[in-house]
């Protein structure tokens, strides 16, 4: 195979009798000796072995997927000339990655200690690089280095930091953390929170369990209307059928089920074909439930929406999928953050707001979800700069109008009555904290030292236009940023 000349690289790899050509994604030619590098490296003796294209002389050229200043500083660490100068952490980086990945063991070591030098420098970017590799013993050095530092010790120190900035959440994250998963800087922040003896495990990645015909506990039942005018089965990935009627489907938007060229096989359930999808029983049938008209959606476990989704989105089913969302919209004050994750994930910038909102009014540091471990941990970090905001914007307003918010207290002078119509109202004014209701009902009830039950309704309507004060004040104060802090 002929190819058009490429940019050759500088020496020593600008040789042309040398006897493979390694082509950069920037389009550079190496010109290396495969004897050398096959001793440094199993992965590229083993790609050595395999047939290539060849340049017109008939020089085998491989494609690689590194640009060509990360192949540079690779390759002479594995050739007999001078080490290449390792001061560019960002560089190191990438280099590191592709030493691993291509399995030379002591060019992976040397990077690594020269990683390690940076640790009393610049500990949050070694983390970046050390977690993006999985690599937990210099993400643990890293994060133990960060916290150690003089200035994690000073923010950390803060009863009430000024910013979000310098909370502990703010300070920890760097823009080169912004692609490692969200789960990886709630391990960090975890790690920053804990006892100096904590074994966190920062790199460590929980898997989802998909349940298997013997996890699931009630008899799955798929009661499809007119039975006897069912045309085609879908098989689960468990080997579970379910006959159903391909007109539906494919009125529901999910003719991507019956797709002859990626799903059809040769098997038939008596006189019916059959169709094999990747989805276990207990999501499919949820999934098949929704393509028919006379059924709403009833499911509440993110688990299994998050997986129909999935699976929707792959097979193109926009009707299920329109239908899964003003489902997560309506449940997800019960579960604000994984739903959403779930909704950054479908790309639902009106449902992820909403979510954030009621997030917002639940502490959350200590909130891990599964979802985490998909989503980029600059969106994480998002939510928690805007639940900061949020619950500072509801600290500054209700201050305005109470002396002592976030203070829990009922006094004795509250009858029965004022009580049970505190709990009542708290409950009514969702859109802040009860307890800010409960401060303002305290305001009410102290303003006059003679209150008695027999004026309680007077101090419960005081109560009520106070809250709506406070209420108005709030939405006034976050819609400034509600609508672009996820941009």
């Amino acid at each position: 195979m002929s190819l058009s000349p490429k940019t050759t690289a500088k020496a020593p790899f600008d040789n042309v009798k040398a006897d493979v050509i390694l082509c950069t994604s920037d389009d550079v030619q190496f010109y290396v000796w495969a004897i050398i590098l096959a001793e440094a490296s199993h992965v590229f003796r083993d790609m050595f072995s395999l047939p290539q294209p060849t340049t017109s002389s008939g020089t085998p050229i491989i494609v690689l997927s590194e640009d060509s200043e990360t192949l540079d500083v690779l390759l002479r660490l594995c050739y007999p000339v001078r080490d290449p100068s390792l001061t560019d952490l960002t560089m190191l980086g990438k280099v590191w990655e592709a030493a691993r990945k291509y399995e030379l063991d002591e060019g992976a070591e040397i990077i690594a200690n020269a990683v390690r030098s940076f640790l009393s420098t610049r500990p949050l970017h070694v983390f970046a690089i050390a977690c993006g590799l999985g690599v937990e013993e210099e993400s643990r050095l890293a994060a133990e280095a960060w916290k150690a530092s003089e200035t994690f010790k000073s923010i950390s120190s803060l009863e009430d930091p000024d910013t979000f900035e310098r909370t502990i959440a703010g300070a920890s994250y760097i823009p080169e953390m912004a692609n490692l998963p969200s789960g990886a800087f709630y391990r960090l922040l975890s790690f920053l929170r804990s006892s100096p003896d904590s074994d966190i495990s920062l790199c460590g990645t929980p898997t989802q369990h998909y349940p298997s015909p013997d996890d699931i506990k009630t008899p799955l039942v798929f009661d499809v209307p007119c039975p006897a005018d069912v045309d085609v089965v879908i098989r689960a990935s468990d080997g579970m059928d379910f006959p159903v009627h391909s007109l539906i489907l494919r009125s529901a938007s999910a003719e991507g089920l019956l797709d002859y060229s990626k799903t059809r096989t040769k098997v038939r359930a008596g006189s019916l074909p059959i169709v094999q999808v990747q989805a276990p029983s207990d999501i499919l049938v949820e999934l098949l439930r929704l393509c028919y008209p006379m059924n709403s959606p009833t499911i509440d476990d993110c688990s299994k929406i998050r997986q129909m989704l999935r699976f929707a989105s792959l097979h193109k089913m926009t009707k299920v999928t329109e239908v899964l969302k003003k489902r997560v919209a309506d449940i997800l004050q019960v579960y604000p953050v994984r739903h959403f994750f779930i909704a950054i994930e479908q790309g639902w910038k009106d449902v992820a707001q909403d979510a954030a909102r009621n997030a917002a009014k639940h502490p959350i540091d200590d909130v891990y979800t599964l979802e985490m471990e998909d989503i980029p941990a600059a969106v994480y970090y998002s939510l928690l700069q805007y639940h900061r905001f949020y619950t500072t914007t509801v600290a500054d307003v209700s201050s305005r109008h109470i002396n002592q918010p976030w203070r829990w207290e009922v006094t004795t002078r509250m009858s029965k009555l004022g009580l049970a119509r505190l709990i009542a109202i708290s409950k009514s004014l969702t859109p802040i904290p009860s307890i800010v209701v409960v401060d303002a009902l305290q305001k009410a009830f102290t303003a006059d030292e003679e209150t008695s039950a027999s004026k309680a309704p007077i101090n419960l309507s005081r109560l009520i236009t106070a809250g709506e004060e406070i209420i108005t004040e709030i939405e006034r104060e976050t819609s400034r940023v509600v609508g672009t802090w996820l941009d």
